[in-house]
C-alpha cells in the first residue's frame, strides 16, 4: 500500500492556501458586481411593472414605486401615502448597495407618463450603474 508523506501533504495544503489567498479579491469583486447588478434589475422590473400597470388601467388607477427602510415597494395608487396598501408588491434591497436620486415615482393611468423625469444611481465600492426614466416614461439603464 502506497501513501502520501507528511512533505507531500503540507506542500498541498500550502498550495490550495495560496490559489485561495489569491482567489478572495477576485470573488470579492464578483460579489460586489453581482449585488449591484441585481438591485438595479430589481428597481427596473418594478418601474416597468409600475408603469405596465398604470398603462393597462389596472384596478382603474395610477401605479408607482418608492424605496422606504430598505424594501422597493410596487403600491397603487397616486402617491404612497394615500395608496390601497392591500395591493403592495414588496422586495428587499440590499443593505451594502447605495441608491441615490430614487424618489417616489408615479405612472399615471392609461398614458404611463411618470409624474417626474429620475437618474437613479445603485453603487457600491466602486461598481456602479444608472437608470433614468424620462419624461415619457422610458425606463433605461445608461
Amino acid at each position: 500500500m502506497k501513501s502520501f508523506t507528511l512533505i507531500e501533504l503540507l506542500l498541498t495544503i500550502a498550495i490550495f492556501l495560496i490559489i485561495g489567498s489569491f482567489s478572495t479579491p477576485f470573488l470579492s469583486r464578483f460579489l460586489v458586481s453581482q449585488n449591484v447588478s441585481q438591485t438595479t434589475n430589481q428597481i427596473k422590473s418594478y418601474l416597468k411593472k409600475a408603469q405596465s400597470y398604470s398603462l393597462s388601467g389596472k384596478s382603474n388607477s395610477n401605479w408607482g414605486v418608492v424605496i422606504i427602510s430598505g424594501e422597493l415597494i410596487l403600491f397603487k395608487g397616486n402617491s404612497y401615502v394615500n395608496r390601497d396598501s392591500s395591493f403592495n408588491e414588496k422586495t428587499l434591497i440590499s443593505q451594502n448597495v447605495l441608491i441615490t436620486g430614487f424618489s417616489e415615482i408615479v405612472f399615471n393611468r392609461v398614458t404611463g407618463v411618470p409624474d417626474k423625469e429620475l437618474m437613479i444611481t445603485v453603487s457600491n465600492q466602486g461598481k456602479t450603474n444608472q437608470i433614468t426614466v424620462n419624461n415619457r416614461g422610458m425606463v433605461e439603464q445608461l
